[in-house]
Parts: structure tokens; sequence; C-alpha cells
């Protein structure tokens, strides 16, 4: 992944999204679980979001997190000093 194509797809979705139906919004939805990355929670923080869905996760992880009721996390990115 390169950030600056990343951050243009973001950039160009959101203002379309703004400008056609006067939406923001506050969830990030990531489809597809391979192309996640450390980085991605900070960087959709950094464009206004409150919160990161998986649609898909490693069936050995979520049989894990089902057996201990703990499919929902809370991840914490790390934020890089400037």
């Amino acid at each position: 992944m390169y950030y600056e194509d990343f951050i243009d797809q973001m950039t160009v979705g959101l203002r379309w999204l703004k400008e056609t139906l006067n939406y923001v919004p506050d969830v990030a939805w990531h489809i597809d679980p391979f192309g996640h990355h450390s980085a991605s929670a900070a960087l959709f923080s950094q464009m206004g979001f409150n919160s990161f869905v998986f649609s898909r996760i490693d069936y050995q992880d979520k049989e894990a997190r089902l057996g201990k009721k703990a499919i929902e996390m809370i991840w914490h990115p790390y934020q890089y000093d400037s």
C-alpha cells in the first residue's frame, strides 16, 4: 500500500460523499483483511473516523474471540511523533 494513494482515494471518496449526499461518515470499513496494516487505524483516526470495522477475520482468530466473548476490541494505533 502506498500512503499517497490511500490518502488520495479517501480524499476523493469523502469529498464525493460530502458534495453529493451531504454525508460525512464516522465509521471506517475494511472489506478485506489482507490489506490492513498497523497504520490503518491511525490513518482512519486522523481522517475523522471513530471506529473501524473488519468484514472478515481469520477463522481461528474469530473462534478464539467468540469463545472468550471478545469479538469487539479497541485498537489503539501507534501514534508517530512528528
